[in-house]
């Protein structure tokens, strides 16, 4: 339920019945200045909700008058609030006309507010022509001042976007943010991960804004705002192997606590975790019970996604994991047929692609084998090895017109090229992988090869961003935000 509050110059001040907020409970507050609103949380510390009697009834009153509070309180005509179980939420407003003085340029941002982008520049020659004289004190509506009619300025405010920022965990070479950096929708203002090698190969790829540190020592006061964060945890915890024998023992089992205590401390609108299927699963859905337990405020939804059945060449299936304040989010149910194969993927791939030549050169008894196995068989194919009880993946050997199998480190099985006894390029990954020949991948050929292995398929981050943004996009209403 909105309420409406006239902007006072002592800073942001009102007062309500709430229950989530009695008086003399504690909370903290984030200025979102992205999208001109203040999220106020509840906590064990922080600012003290104070009292204020109307009539016989104890109201719960808020006094935050830090200078962003005042920066964005000058900029506005009016405030509503929304109250949540859990969040308050303040909006700030400007009202439909404006005032202009006289000046030979105008922005449309005076008029738009915050959430536009680009400028029109109008001369004072025209301003005198929509006025009918002198604009000094001349008051218009931004239709008059634009010389359009009411269907026009309905079109302009639904053309004018939203600009989401996003923090990245665990981000790696930058695959699952690669959609995200692509869409101008979204603001990727910080990434981090622990990998040097992938850390360069991100900002080759996305931006300087990754940080190449432990997750474990960063604080949530030294992030920036954000409304989405996204992230895969490390997955070698859940492998088959390591699941057989002590789970909670490996060393990457409880870094999920980490992305759980920044996405806790943050308050993002919508967090996103990807991982393996076994996430959801292993322990009893031990973990998945975790993410929900610690997410109260969050509605968690949790699938399991195949890369092909969403356009991508690749068996690859990852669980996704979507927490959501703005209501149920969910991952459209689709299935892209026909199947993309490996030969279409791979005759895209020539010598303009960056890591053509990234390509491990193996002994001569290991291309004596791979000469045994044809299109779409393994090692049962080679007499020597036929007997073992081995992983199905052991001396794969891609079939052209079929899918190609999940990619992890495609040395280490190894992992044969369709027509050729050598295994894949990295550039041969990176395309399977869905992502084009501009996507660089450094450090050495061990690095650039697990990079690509650990990375999540072109189709399955589209596919989230997509979601992700339709929710946020439904939920903010660019028309009642900061709008002139």
């Amino acid at each position: 339920m909105l309420k409406k509050y006239k902007k006072s110059k002592r800073g942001l001040t009102f007062s309500l019945e709430s229950q989530a907020f009695p008086v003399g409970s504690r909370f903290i507050y984030r200025v979102n200045k992205n999208v001109c609103q203040i999220k106020i949380f509840r906590s064990e510390s922080g600012n003290t909700v104070s009292r204020k009697k109307t009539g016989n009834k104890i109201k719960s009153l808020f006094d935050l008058r830090s200078k962003q509070v005042m920066d964005l309180m000058e900029q506005c005509d009016y405030f509503e609030i929304e109250q949540s179980d859990h969040t308050i939420i303040v909006r700030f407003c400007r009202n439909t006309k404006v005032s202009f003085m006289q000046k030979k340029r105008h922005d449309i941002g005076e008029v738009l507010g915050a959430n536009y982008i680009g400028s029109i520049i109008l001369p004072e020659e025209m301003i005198k022509k929509v006025s009918g004289g002198e604009p000094l004190y001349t008051q218009m509506t931004i239709s008059d001042f634009l010389q359009i009619d009411e269907v026009s300025k309905k079109q302009l405010e639904k053309d004018i976007p939203m600009v989401y920022k996003v923090i990245s965990l665990f981000s790696g070479a930058g695959m699952l943010d690669k959609p995200f950096a692509e869409d101008p929708a979204f603001e990727l203002v910080y990434a981090i991960d622990n990998e040097p090698a992938a850390c360069e190969s991100y900002r080759k790829n996305i931006g300087a804004h990754i940080e190449c540190r432990s997750i474990c020592d960063v604080k949530a006061k030294e992030l920036p705002d954000a409304e989405v964060i996204i992230g895969g945890p490390s997955c070698k915890a859940f492998s088959n192997a390591n699941r057989r024998t002590r789970l909670k023992d490996h060393n990457d089992y409880w870094l999920l606590n980490e992305y759980l205590r920044i996405t806790q401390d943050i308050h993002p609108e919508v967090f996103v975790i990807e991982n393996v299927p076994e996430f959801i699963t292993a322990n009893e859905g031990e973990m998945l019970k975790k993410v929900i337990s610690e997410s109260k405020e969050y509605e968690v939804t949790s699938t399991v996604i195949m890369d092909a059945d969403l356009g991508g060449y690749t068996m690859r299936k990852r669980a996704i994991i979507i927490g959501s304040r703005i209501g149920r989010i969910n991952l459209p149910n689709v299935k892209v047929l026909p199947y993309k194969t490996v030969k279409e993927a791979l005759s895209k791939v020539n010598a303009e692609w960056l890591n053509y030549s990234d390509v491990s050169k193996s002994s001569a008894k290991t291309i004596e084998r791979m000469k045994q196995v044809p299109p779409g068989g393994n090692f049962k194919d080679i007499p020597e090895l036929a007997v073992c009880n081995s992983h199905s993946g052991r001396y794969k050997r891609l079939h052209p017109d079929q899918l190609c199998p999940t990619l992890v480190n495609w040395r280490k099985l190894p992992l044969i090229h369709p027509t050729e006894d050598r295994i894949l390029s990295v550039a041969e990954a990176i395309a399977l992988s869905g992502f084009g020949k501009d996507f660089e991948v450094c450090g050495t050929l061990s690095e650039r090869q697990q990079q690509v292995g650990n990375g999540v398929p072109y189709a399955i981050g589209r596919t989230i961003k997509n979601a992700v943004k339709k929710a946020l996009n439904h939920y903010f209403r660019p028309d009642t935000l900061c709008r002139a």
